[in-house]
C-alpha cells in the first residue's frame, strides 16, 4: 500500500481508462495465453503509449497550467502557444545555434508567459 501513496489521481486515472478501454483485448489475451497474458497486454498498451501522442499530455498539460497561472486561458490554449514556439526559425552556425526569426507576436506571447526563447 505504501507505494501506491505516489501515484497521482492522474495516473491512476489514465490507468484506469487503459485498462478498461482494452478489455475486450485483455479478455482474448487470458483466453489464448492463459499463462502469460499479462505480458502480452502490458507489451500491447507500451506498444499503443509508444505510437500515439498520448505520451505528450505531460507537455500539454505544463503548457495549460502555465497559461492557467499566468490568467491567459481566455486568450490562448495549449495548442495556440505550440503554433507560436513552431514560428520561432533557428540556425546552426559553426557549434552555436542562434535565433534566426522570431515573430513579434511570437515574442509577445513568450514575453506574457515568461518563457526564455533567445
Amino acid at each position: 500500500m505504501k507505494s501506491l501513496n505516489n501515484i497521482s489521481v492522474k495516473e491512476f486515472g489514465a490507468t484506469n481508462f487503459l485498462l478498461d478501454a482494452n478489455d475486450d483485448i485483455k479478455e482474448r489475451f487470458k483466453e489464448i495465453y492463459p499463462d502469460k497474458w499479462r505480458e502480452f497486454f502490458i507489451f500491447s498498451v507500451f506498444r499503443l503509449l509508444y505510437n500515439t501522442p498520448i505520451k505528450n499530455l505531460q507537455a500539454y498539460y505544463r503548457l495549460y497550467r502555465l497559461l492557467a497561472d499566468n490568467s491567459l486561458l481566455k486568450k490562448f490554449s495549449p495548442g495556440d502557444v505550440l503554433v507560436h514556439l513552431s514560428r520561432v526559425y533557428r540556425l546552426k552556425i559553426q557549434d552555436r545555434w542562434i535565433a534566426a526569426e522570431i515573430p513579434k507576436k511570437t515574442m509577445d506571447t513568450m514575453e506574457k508567459l515568461s518563457i526564455p526563447i533567445t
